[in-house]
């Protein structure tokens, strides 16, 4: 079957795909985990992408706004029988907005590499992808739930950053 990748709301703001984003990312610890009301928010308003394989869940992205013209994409995930099919580049390309400037945030540095060479990222550090952000990036992790997820992970594994700037 056709994979199929989709933003709109109607078919990504469905009990069955957020119960299964969640279920995964619950199960993932390099994934910073979203509440099921962000998700409805986020899905809303077509700020999530989804890849199907007819009506299998089969990976996601996010795109967290982080103020009008920043936002963060993450949550990314794709089935381990999917990938290396194409299915991240075909989910970044439907949030790909290049008016806005766009940070990725992830604990495995080919991620990174990845993001540069196919979808004109630059590595960048913490400090940058905060100044970019207007610190944003940082204060949305200032919650006890979220301090204490990241920090369990940042014991293990340090976050590498790309940052992409709008084109104006």
């Amino acid at each position: 079957m056709a994979i199929v990748v989709t933003s709109a709301a109607r078919k990504t703001n469905t009990p069955s795909v957020l119960r299964t984003i969640i279920e995964v990312v619950a199960a993932s610890p390099d994934i910073t985990p979203r509440s099921n009301k962000t998700l409805q928010d986020l899905a809303k308003h077509g700020h999530i992408a989804v890849a199907f394989d007819g009506k299998k869940t089969v990976g996601w992205l996010i795109a967290e706004p982080l103020g009008i013209a920043t936002e963060e994409l993450g949550m990314a995930y794709v089935l381990p029988d999917y990938r290396r099919k194409d299915i991240l580049k075909r989910l970044i390309e439907v949030l790909e907005d290049r008016r806005k400037t766009q940070i990725f945030a992830t604990y495995t540095p080919e991620i990174v590499t990845y993001m540069e060479t196919v979808h004109g990222f630059e590595k960048s550090t913490l400090s940058a992808v905060t100044l970019a952000t207007n610190g944003r990036f940082l204060t949305k992790r200032l919650s006890p739930k979220v301090i204490t997820s990241i920090g369990g992970r940042l014991t293990k594994k340090p976050a590498h950053y790309a940052l992409r700037k709008a084109v104006k």
